[in-house]
């Protein structure tokens, strides 16, 4: 198992990070570059204007800056903060101020790509590829001269079981597991659906990593792979960089950066 990692990235900033996911929302309390508090909400809560989290996790006193890629959640988490008289930072590519980017259409770019691949940029971690691991799958390629010029977008790994729950008739629906999986052939349906999800991520993970490499000119060895995401456990087993908490630290340091 690869162990977590911190990146390099210092900053002395209080702020309080929010990242709002298609899933679940992340959030974090930053002081003085220290992650000192964080905790996961399913977003439906924000959708449904459920705020007892952000009662009893922000204050005020100290800035808030978030990140969304769900524009309903969005939309009531800023009424919420303007009511409250927060201050507040959007992190998008309007308000990006660190990272340079070489992309045809840079509204297409997702925040939290912007956040994730602003952080392996400043820590000088290039050419690197940060794979975030949610409901979707994205990687990001990020180079020394350029920044930010692209990357791939796939399924996340719970949506293999739910495809397989959702258009079949006979197979359950089930939640990826955080146990390790050493068998290679299912003595069950349960197991056989794990088996194939957490294999087959695990191929086609290689298997992008390898084309972009192939792209980039540069063997697989050379290019730093970081990996972070709310399902990164998936690939424990794969001697990547693991940044747990990879886009609350891009919130945080843009934040400080806008200043």
């Amino acid at each position: 198992m690869v162990k977590s990692q911190q990146s390099k990235l210092k900053f002395k900033v209080t702020v309080q990070c929010i990242d709002i996911g298609n899933t679940n929302t992340h959030f974090g309390f930053y002081n003085n570059g220290v992650l000192i508090k964080e905790k996961r909400i399913p977003t439906q809560q924000i959708i449904h204007k459920n705020y007892n989290f952000i009662h009893q996790d922000i204050v005020n006193e100290f800035p808030v800056s978030y990140c969304s890629v769900v524009p309903n959640a969005e939309k009531y988490l800023v009424e919420f903060l303007k009511k409250g008289k927060f201050n507040f930072f959007n992190l998008n590519y309007k308000t990006n101020t660190i990272l340079p980017i070489k992309y045809p259409n840079l509204s297409e770019i997702g925040q939290d790509r912007i956040a994730n691949s602003l952080v392996a940029y400043v820590i000088d971690c290039l050419p690197s590829v940060v794979i975030d691991i949610g409901t979707a799958t994205t990687f990001d390629v990020i180079k020394n001269n350029e920044g930010y010029v692209g990357g791939v977008i796939a399924p996340g790994p719970q949506g293999y079981l739910d495809f397989l729950h959702q258009n079949t008739a006979q197979l359950p629906r089930l939640k990826i597991t955080n146990s390790k999986i050493l068998e290679g052939i299912g003595k069950s349906t349960e197991l056989a659906m794990q088996i194939g999800t957490k294999y087959g991520y695990i191929a086609m993970v290689k298997g992008i990593i390898a084309k972009i490499s192939e792209e980039l000119k540069i063997s697989t060895d050379t290019l730093n792979i970081i990996s972070t995401g709310g399902d990164n456990s998936i690939l424990d087993d794969i001697p990547y960089k693991h940044i747990p908490n990879l886009t609350l630290q891009g919130l945080a340091y843009s934040y400080l950066n806008s200043l």
